[in-house]
């Protein structure tokens, strides 16, 4: 529905549906956080296996809310609310892989938002035209709609859509051209807005977003803004939301080194997301638990919450799950005593894990559980094999986009052509020459 017109009559601002607007607005936002999570898993799988019915369902969900706030907003003359309505409108199209219409309404209503004179319409639509460019690939065309919808925001002092514009285009844009020190400028730049951002909620989201992409790169600046993420949560009473940012801070804690201090956020993360959480963050806690136990050198501590784990997923039905907690058994294995029932063990999980990871096609567990086979095998110094299975997992890791473990299976690739006497062929030059 374009946002200057309706067929309905207007009222004048009844309260009560005005609230319903912006409930509806909000549950839209939920859905479409949900959704681009769902979608996000999906690269985790192999092409043949891969099924969007519950993306595409959560995004057609998503966009009834967002008309049916959008008419809310436009009866009552809420003209800020049905534009972002509007939006989120255009994003949850996106999320259904409507592109092509997408970008048809948001270039069409910013050719109207041009003739009015709407300046706080041309700054979102903006940012909404670039955010369809980028799902085109036109990356320096999106780059250039964000970059006008950013300079209109500022000079509205839009906090809020000129972080989202930084992160949610201007920083995946800069990383498909290849230029990273740009891209974590747009980043360190979304950082210092997103935690000035008035709607607690909005800033929780942006603070999380945030903070993940920061995570390996900047991880002090990722832990502010995780905590900042969190104490919004805990403000709002929503607890799957502080979940998912203590399972964050945790996160940022282990990358840090700081294994003490990352224990008791892993272990209130874990409890909220046994009750609410998904089994994607479920084992992500899990493995944030584990390697902080086994960085405060409690390798039985570590194994004890492998098996919890393992478990948990076993009586969930949750295979997925299962092999994840495959990789940290063996991780713990490999931090015991180094002797032959460890590794033997460490072999064992290695291989259960790979046999799990074929029933569900999963290439990130997969390659999570061959970068601990190549870490089992340099041990034993066998190096052309961990050089195929390290190879193998930095592959993966690409592909899906996991770049804290590609630097890992980096490192590992690095000491193997460090030890064979090829310095100069490590991806990781400064490490392979320690």
């Amino acid at each position: 529905l374009p946002i200057s017109t309706t067929h309905e009559q207007p009222w004048d601002g009844c309260p009560l549906k005005m609230v319903k607007a912006a409930e509806l607005l909000d549950a839209c936002r939920d859905l479409l956080e949900e959704a681009q999570g769902n979608k996000e898993d999906q690269q985790r799988y192999e092409t043949a296996r891969r099924d969007n019915r519950e993306v595409e369902g959560k995004a057609s969900e998503a966009l009834n809310k967002a008309l049916e706030a959008q008419s809310l907003f436009t009866r009552a003359g809420d003209e800020a609310g049905a534009l972002n309505a509007y939006h989120q409108a255009i994003v949850a199209k996106l999320l259904q892989g409507n592109d092509t219409e997408a970008l048809k309404d948001a270039q069409s209503q910013l050719e109207q938002a041009h003739k009015a004179g709407d300046r706080r319409g041309m700054a979102t639509l903006l940012i909404a035209e670039a955010e369809t460019l980028l799902s085109f690939g036109n990356y320096r065309a999106a780059l250039e709609s964000s970059r006008q919808g950013m300079a209109l925001a500022r000079e509205r002092g839009d906090r809020q859509l000129e972080c989202y514009a930084l992160y949610k285009v201007q920083f995946d844009c800069r990383l498909q051209l290849g230029e990273s020190e740009e891209a974590f400028e747009a980043m360190m730049h979304a950082c210092s807005l997103c935690r000035g951002i008035s709607d607690k909620k909005l800033r929780a989201k942006a603070c999380m977003s945030v903070s993940r992409s920061l995570l390996a790169v900047a991880p002090a600046d990722a832990e502010a803004a995780a905590r900042e993420a969190l104490a919004a949560y805990r403000a709002l009473g929503l607890s799957k939301g502080e979940g998912s940012a203590l399972s964050l801070v945790a996160q940022v804690l282990v990358s840090r080194k700081a294994f003490q201090e990352a224990l008791k956020p892993a272990r209130d993360a874990l409890e909220l997301s046994l009750t609410c959480g998904s089994s994607r963050q479920t084992a992500a806690v899990y493995e944030s638990l584990v390697r902080a136990h086994i960085g405060c050198g409690e390798v039985e501590e570590a194994l004890q919450a492998a098996e919890r784990g393992l478990s948990d997923f076993r009586r969930r039905g949750d295979v997925l799950g299962q092999a994840s907690m495959a990789s940290l058994l063996a991780m713990c294995h490999c931090a015991q005593a180094d002797n032959v029932q460890s590794r033997q063990m460490a072999q064992a999980a290695i291989e259960d894990g790979l046999r799990l990871c074929e029933q569900t096609m999963d290439l990130q567990t997969r390659a999570e559980i061959q970068l601990q086979a190549s870490e089992l095998s340099l041990t034993r110094d066998l190096l052309d094999q961990t050089l195929h299975q390290a190879q193998e997992a930095l592959m993966a890791f690409r592909q899906t986009g996991d770049w804290r473990r590609e630097k890992r299976a980096k490192a590992i690739l690095s000491e193997v052509y460090s030890r064979r006497g090829e310095p100069e062929l490590a991806p990781n030059r400064p490490e392979a020459m320690r």
